[in-house]
């Protein structure tokens, strides 16, 4: 089956700022090294829609959305995968590369691996915001604190807390709208207990290619 080439895909995302994307849905204000403002995915007054261009991503803090230059454009537009990362490769002047097939061939279905890079960036995300915001979270962070692991680490390495319940994940990430088939290819849950996840009343420390 024809797919976009790894390698556009990471060109797309190295050539587009999140910063840029963003602000042209909503307005942004510069705070330290990052960016905030309204969430364009739900109404608010109180800006909770947090942009990192060291990472190229955004996480909003009120409704959970998260990810990168891809799944925002496929968000806001209602887009596949694919049509996402034709749309970005246009506006950046890349060149889409395809495998397995030629562009005019090409089925307009979603390319699994981008989609769990994009699964993976939600969850980080999700566990930054309940190890910022939550009594559980409070307490890791006093154990961080303890070993001298200060916010700004907390915040570079975009650090996290997985909570306790292990079938919170996949019910949070099934209303989100992911399929049990899809969460199942994710390497997050159990083969045998698939609603039931890895991870668990645990710190993560999430590992991203740069």
């Amino acid at each position: 089956m024809a797919k976009i080439a790894n390698e556009t895909i990471e060109e797309v995302n190295a050539r587009t700022s999140i910063v840029t994307l963003v602000g042209e849905y909503t307005r942004l204000e510069q705070r330290g090294s990052d960016w905030w403002g309204c969430c364009p995915f739900h109404n608010e007054k109180t800006p909770s829609f947090h942009v990192v261009p060291e990472r190229n991503m955004y996480h909003c803090f009120g409704c959970g959305e998260g990810g990168g230059v891809i799944k925002f454009v496929m968000e806001m537009e209602k887009l596949s995968f694919v049509e996402a990362v034709e749309t970005l490769a246009k506006k950046a002047g890349v060149e889409v590369r395809y495998e397995g097939g030629s562009t005019d061939n090409l089925p307009r279905k979603d390319d699994t691996r981008g989609k769990l890079v994009e699964l993976y960036g939600r969850v980080a995300g999700t566990f930054h915001y309940l190890l910022m915001n939550t009594p559980q979270g409070e307490a890791v962070q006093k154990y961080l604190a303890a070993r001298s692991v200060s916010g700004e680490i907390i915040e570079s390495f975009n650090l996290g807390y997985a909570p306790q319940d292990r079938y919170w994940l996949h019910g949070f990430l099934t209303k989100k709208g992911y399929s049990r088939e899809f969460l199942a290819q994710s390497g997050l849950f159990s083969k045998k207990y698939p609603e039931v996840a890895f991870f668990s009343n645990r710190l993560i420390f999430p590992i991203a290619n740069r």
